[in-house]
């Protein structure tokens, strides 16, 4: 299983999720939203599933949980991953629709 991180709103990371990650770079360009959840639990079920899902595709992927406040709405926590550009976003996104999975762009 890949690393996974949280981040707050603001975009500071916040405490690790398993396995601990120290230190990730935040990517440049784009990001692929593939789900919001209302816990971390949730959204960490979520990419294990993209993951089967997905097969090769996510292979190397690291993915995010960034952690919102949504006025009237609560917290819900983004599964995301990020792409060093748009064009490589937008290609892994249609790769993911390919197999069913659900995903939108976002930029970074």
């Amino acid at each position: 299983m890949l690393p996974r991180r949280v981040v707050s709103a603001s975009g500071d990371a916040g405490p690790a999720l398993k396995p601990t990650i120290s230190e990730v770079a935040r990517p440049v360009g784009r990001y692929i939203q593939l789900g919001a959840y209302r816990t971390t639990a949730e959204a960490n079920e979520a990419w294990d599933r993209v993951q089967q899902g997905a097969g090769e595709i996510l292979s190397g992927v690291t993915p995010e949980i960034a952690a919102i406040d949504l006025r009237g709405r609560g917290r819900y926590y983004r599964l995301r991953v990020g792409q060093s550009s748009p064009a490589n976003a937008t290609r892994l996104c249609r790769a993911l629709r390919s197999k069913g999975i659900t995903c939108m762009l976002l930029w970074g």
